[in-house]
């Protein structure tokens, strides 16, 4: 497995004649998370967020509510960063695309992600005129995983690989995918896909399937194989307007973070050691 900050994978991409979108480092920074005082902001509305958000995701009718809320507001911020393409240079972008998003809204995302099922509806938006804007989400969200919840990048850093990879970007899709092992080496989505692209496999197969995914939870007709950017569709098949979802904030809570791969969320260590999240049962789901 080819990890980040090695000249192999670069040497590789320039011999096989794929573009690689500027230095190894450069293409690491885009992915990595925020520092200073904007981190402490981000990580304070993520604690905050999860307080309120993974109660409900560990109820079987609050985990369907908060999949169909992180699926809506995935649409709708796909719409927004459709609707404003930046330009310049790559920091430059990436400094647009977080201004489009706002901290509580990034908090929601991120940890709606952390959910195995809403992880796999949102690989949907793989191709099409959603492909671009989904993987400048993806990014932006990766660089809010600030401080503790660092690991939390884990799923959108995996998103943003799939969607490289989906592209025909092999370069972009290894770095992604080697960030998100390295911060979880045993995320089995991140594996596959990592080795997937490796073998020289393909990505056909799965579109195919997510395609298929996405026909069987919406019950839409066959066409552009991604959920409309700017709503999304229930588990029954109907539509949900886009917005911004989440019940009322009512201040700091206790830091919860979900198991990453996992259908639900456990809770999160606070002892300063960083453990890894575990399942409701205490088993380590990482698919």
């Amino acid at each position: 497995m080819v990890m980040p900050g090695t000249s192999v994978m670069a040497a590789a991409a320039a011999y096989a004649g794929m573009q690689v979108r500027g230095s190894l480092k450069e293409m690491e920074a885009r992915l990595t998370p925020r520092t200073g005082r904007r981190a402490v902001e981000q990580e304070k509305t993520l604690d905050t967020a999860a307080g309120a958000l993974v109660p409900r995701m560990l109820e079987r009718d609050g985990a369907a509510a908060v999949r169909q809320n992180t699926l809506a507001l995935a649409g709708a911020m796909i719409h927004r960063f459709r609707q404003d393409t930046p330009s310049g240079s790559n920091r430059a972008r990436d400094a647009c695309d977080d201004a489009l998003i706002t901290d509580a809204e990034a908090a929601d995302l991120i940890l709606g992600l952390q959910d195995r099922v809403t992880r796999d509806r949102a690989a949907e938006w793989m191709d099409g005129s959603a492909a671009a804007p989904a993987l400048r989400l993806w990014r932006a969200l990766a660089r809010r995983c600030a401080g503790g919840y660092a690991e939390h990048a884990v799923a959108p850093l995996t998103l943003a690989g799939w969607v490289c990879w989906s592209t025909e970007d092999g370069p972009s899709a290894r770095v992604a995918l080697s960030c998100a092992l390295s911060l979880d080496p045993e995320y089995t989505f991140a594996q596959l896909l990592h080795r997937a692209i490796n073998e020289g496999l393909d990505p056909e197969p799965l579109r195919r399937c997510l395609r298929e995914q996405h026909h069987e939870a919406t019950g839409t007709a066959d066409g552009e194989p991604t959920p409309d950017a700017g709503s999304a569709t229930t588990t029954e098949g109907t539509r949900r307007p886009a917005g911004r979802p989440g019940p009322t904030r009512r201040g700091p809570a206790r830091r919860l973070r979900g198991p990453r791969g996992s259908t639900g969320p456990g809770t999160r260590s606070t002892d300063g050691r960083g453990r890894r999240r575990t399942g409701r049962d205490g088993d380590r789901s990482r698919r």
